[in-house]
């Protein structure tokens, strides 16, 4: 079966470009875990006894070089003008 393409409806709203908050969280690795426990009711959570844990820590150095973040190594180090 060939997937089809996503349509735009009245309750579907259409795609967005990228936002200011993938600038603020591109230097992030987020890790979404599935546990046991009760979740806040998200309907993927609540009938299996498990809920959604997200974990986060920035990116290392060697990270952000391989994604091609270099800017952001130079400029760790960096003291803002005067």
């Amino acid at each position: 079966m060939t997937p089809q393409p996503r349509t735009c409806g009245p309750s579907t709203p259409p795609p967005r470009p990228p936002t200011a908050g993938v600038e603020y969280w591109k230097y992030t690795h987020l890790t979404i875990d599935v546990v046991p426990g009760r979740g806040a009711g998200f309907s993927v959570e609540s009938p299996e006894g498990k809920r959604f844990l997200i974990r986060s820590r920035m990116l290392t150095d060697d990270e952000l070089r391989a994604f091609g973040l270099d800017e952001a190594v130079a400029g760790a180090g960096a003291v803002a003008p005067a």
